[in-house]
């Protein structure tokens, strides 16, 4: 009995020293307020992302980053000190964009147009691996598209790229983050083309599941006729970036949102909770090329595609579509960091403390990042139609901003904020990017 009370104790101990180290990480203008009032107070001790001599970031938003990260070097928390080292090597490496020209910038409305109207084109030679980071998005009029603003950008793909393809260049393979219960893919699949699909919520791979083992009898029938129906073939895990197991309600509707991921035990942490592996598409595919890579994992994408750097390096994905929301991927960040909360307490055996809630100033991803992720790896894109969330609906389409109608381009700052309230309901929105 004594050992067991001296384990519960030790287990809280460890909680609350959990939940004081996520307080520590501030708000970056709070430090230097309080700096500011207190003249007397002592210098802050040597920290990990000073060893590591972290140069001022050039970005707003990464700078912001950086300023949580020197606060919480200085603490000893392991959990902390991992976080901190991802975020320091990332401002060490500040994001350096291609200089702007009008030239430049024809230049890519060429190479787009190109790749959007023969998709099997070359379309990155002569990109300069060091500098070739175009921070503008490109709009779908100066590519010469209006139906990339018309149509959903899946229905773009099927109906206006995919008959695009020389016949000689034989079935292609679509790679579908976030499947849903496939539509895309059967979409794809009825043309001719694989499909491999990634989806991450339990119920709903099965009922994918269950949908694809009709098409591929079907398929079979098919085949002795002569007909030339595409491949489907499915995952039930999730995609991130990197190995571990992410944490599901079993008692959310049929398409589960994600909720965090987390390294090691398989066990459930909390009651009505499962787990699904984690997997990177660097590993999944290591030498597969692509003709598309899509991804739409509810803000999770900035951790799809840091687990494809290897396939984006070397430009095995011919075209991306992702969806960029300003609030899923700031909220995705948010549920990693409650999800690992909940998954210590849970461990620990506090139920009572189960509703912990992680500070209001933890942030996740922003779509400024996501851009710029992407750009990284010297691929260049343009934006779709624009969506709202209305209350009492699930999203709403909306006019593309007067802003960017007369723009042949937008530069990546200018959307993040747009983003952040779209005319003229002036609510947070999303849209999807197509890169090539």
């Amino acid at each position: 009995m004594r050992f067991r009370r001296l384990l519960l104790a030790l287990a809280t101990a460890a909680a609350i020293v959990l939940w004081v180290c996520m307080l520590a990480v501030e708000a970056p203008g709070m430090t230097e307020h309080r700096q500011q009032r207190s003249p007397r107070s002592q210098p802050t001790p040597p920290s990990l992302a000073q060893n590591l001599q972290v140069p001022e970031c050039n970005d707003a938003w990464f700078t912001r980053k950086c300023q949580r990260a020197r606060h919480d070097c200085t603490h000893v928390n392991g959990t902390v000190l991992r976080n901190c080292r991802r975020t320091c090597a990332v401002c060490g490496d500040p994001f350096v964009p291609e200089p702007f020209s009008e030239a430049r910038l024809d230049e890519h409305i060429l190479v787009g147009a190109a790749a959007l109207t023969r998709p099997m084109q070359q379309t990155n030679a002569g990109a300069d691996e060091a500098h070739d980071h175009w921070a503008h998005l490109i709009s779908p009029t100066a590519l010469g598209m209006p139906a990339l603003g018309a149509d959903a950008p899946e229905e773009f793909f099927v109906n206006h790229l995919l008959p695009a393809l020389p016949h000689e260049a034989g079935p292609q393979l679509i790679v579908d983050v976030g499947a849903n219960v496939g539509q895309f893919a059967f979409a794809i699949a009825g043309a001719g083309h694989d499909g491999l699909c990634f989806e991450a919520a339990p119920r709903t791979c099965h009922q994918l599941q269950r949908s694809v083992s009709a098409h591929e009898a079907a398929r079979e029938v098919e085949r002795t006729i002569g007909a030339l129906r595409g491949s489907v073939a499915v995952r039930c895990v999730a995609v991130g970036a990197r190995p571990g197991h992410m944490g599901f309600s079993t008692s959310s509707r049929l398409n589960a949102s994600f909720q965090g991921t987390t390294k090691g035990s398989r066990s459930e942490h909390a009651k009505g909770r499962i787990e699904v592996p984690v997997v990177t598409l660097d590993a999944e595919l290591p030498t597969q090329s692509m003709l598309l890579l899509k991804s739409d994992t509810q803000g999770f994408d900035v951790g799809v595609l840091q687990g494809a750097e290897s396939l984006l390096r070397r430009h095995a994905a011919r075209l991306i579509l992702v969806e960029m929301s300003h609030e899923l991927l700031n909220r995705a960040g948010a549920r990693q960091t409650r999800f690992l909360i909940l998954t210590v307490v849970a461990t620990l055996g506090l139920p009572l403390i189960a509703s912990i809630r992680p500070p209001s100033h933890v942030s996740g991803n922003s779509p400024l990042q996501l851009m710029q992720l992407i750009a990284r790896s010297n691929y260049v894109c343009t934006y779709t139609q624009f969506f709202v969330g209305v209350p009492g609906h699930k999203y709403t389409r909306i006019p593309t901003p007067p802003s960017l109608l007369q723009s042949r381009s937008v530069p990546f700052e200018q959307m993040d904020t747009l983003l952040t309230s779209l005319p003229p309901s002036n609510l947070p929105g999303w849209t999807d990017l197509l890169c090539w």
